[in-house]
């Protein structure tokens, strides 16, 4: 004989008289003890669904966090790099020494 989990919570929503009819034909076609085990039946399995939907969509919400993170720590390495530019354009002016700049392409990443 099955053992159960004590149920010991309860749900409790109101229907109009049109959606108590379709729950009983439900209960009927499906062959389910009452309406309440039909009830919890369905909420269960669309519950089911609905995590195993969740499920295929977390690595796709990681890896766009990923994604966020390695843009920002390349941003954060461009900021550094102008900084770094700029102080030695500045620090070119008040010498007086004249820069002689070079094509550079900026499609290559470091």
């Amino acid at each position: 004989m099955p053992v159960f989990k004590p149920r010991n919570r309860l749900v409790n929503f109101r229907l109009s008289e049109e959606e108590f009819q379709k729950l009983q034909g439900g209960c009927r076609v499906h062959g389910a003890r009452s309406i309440s085990d039909y009830a919890r039946s369905c909420v269960l399995k669309d519950l089911a669904s609905v995590v195993e939907k969740k499920e295929e969509y977390i690595p796709q919400a990681e890896t766009g966090e990923r994604s966020v993170q390695e843009i920002t720590h390349k941003v954060t390495a461009l900021e550094t790099r102008i900084d770094d530019l700029l102080k030695l354009v500045d620090s070119l002016r008040t010498s007086g020494e004249t820069l002689q700049l070079s094509p550079v392409d900026v499609t290559q990443s470091a």
